[in-house]
């Protein structure tokens, strides 16, 4: 029987639906940060979607014969709701969290190529991460090629869907690479004063964020602009731009 992350369509199918139906719905007001966050909130229903579908189907090809072949009907209802409630409980509650965390992971440089690319034209490249391997950032601004060989002509950047991840581990990005950035991508972002604060001591050098969430805390961002440049992300578009014309 297959298992039930193998009935999930693919992380790219479902941003490949998310983006068709995003530009049904832009229009001239919405911000480059409105569109990043449509794409995800779109991605996500998708998923949920298909999500219940996979598990409606793992549940069904799991029902063995001989409960199927109960003739009375309470007793065949109590077998089945037995053995369902056996599956969430020894796999389905134990695989979904995996599934879910596995698939966030990877979503969100993802989500932030498909804007920068469809609605922005500009080309990135996805790097594939693979544990004990010397770091990589998430996206490379034209591609991998030219920031290792010409790095004052590439941008790395660091993606992350909410700094409640392991955002500390992208620190290395701006001792690594001439160009970088690091950029988180949802409005539910756990960002606030604390956040501020560490980002400062970890000594991140240029932050993109939320626009609704820069807004929020601008004054607390002003007070440490000297030390961590923070910017509503709805700025990256025309950052990477200045950076990519200054150095053509």
């Amino acid at each position: 029987m297959r298992k039930l992350s193998e009935r999930i369509v693919s992380v790219d199918e479902i941003l490949e639906r998310a983006k068709e139906i995003l530009k049904e719905k832009i229009n001239d007001s919405m911000s480059f940060s409105d569109k990043v966050n449509l794409l995800e909130k779109l991605a996500h229903e998708i998923y949920l979607e298909e999500e219940l579908k996979a598990i409606a189907s793992y549940l069904k090809d799991s029902i063995p014969n001989e409960i199927l072949e109960i003739e009375n009907k309470d007793e065949l209802i109590n077998r089945l709701l037995e053995h369902i409630a056996k599956l969430i409980q020894q796999n389905i509650a134990k695989d979904l969290p995996n599934i879910r965390r596995a698939r966030a992971g990877s979503s969100a440089e993802k989500i932030l190529k498909i804007a920068l690319e469809e609605f922005e034209g500009i080309k990135c490249e996805v790097l594939r991460r693979k544990k004990k391997e010397e770091y990589l950032p998430d996206l490379a601004v034209p591609n991998w090629n030219t920031l290792l060989e010409n790095p004052e002509k590439g941008i790395a950047i660091a993606v992350k869907r909410t700094l409640r991840e392991r955002w500390r581990e992208d620190t290395t990005i701006f001792t690594k690479f001439k160009n970088a950035v690091f950029v988180c991508i949802s409005e539910d972002t756990d960002f606030g004063v604390d956040k501020i604060r560490a980002m400062v001591d970890e000594k991140m050098k240029v932050v993109f964020i939320p626009d609704k969430v820069f807004n929020k805390y601008i004054d607390e961002i002003n007070h440490v602009k000297e030390l961590v440049r923070f910017y509503p992300l709805s700025e990256l578009p025309n950052y990477l731009h200045r950076i990519l014309s200054k150095n053509s």
